[in-house]
């Protein structure tokens, strides 16, 4: 889990947890183990708020300090592929 601060958390269906922070950083992780699964990485700055899908769980949204929003979709936990559009 995150040392640095964190900003924003969101349960990705009952196994994750999607948090996000003042680092830039943006990871999903177990729930049980508390280990990160998959970084994203894309964002240059601080990241403000991150927010999962009510029904579709592999689809999530960041936005970040600067404007910017990201749409992370295809969140392929077992092999830690992760597409963005």
């Amino acid at each position: 889990m995150y040392i640095d601060l964190f900003f924003s958390i969101a349960f990705c269906q009952n196994e994750r947890v999607f948090t996000v922070g003042f680092d830039g950083k943006a990871q999903v992780h177990d729930l049980e183990t508390a280990k990160s699964i998959v970084d994203l990485c894309g964002h240059e700055c601080a990241i403000n708020h991150c927010s999962a899908h009510p029904t579709q769980p592999n689809l999530v949204t960041t936005s970040c300090k600067d404007g910017s929003i990201r749409v992370w979709v295809d969140l392929a936990f077992k092999n830690g592929r992760v597409t963005r559009v």
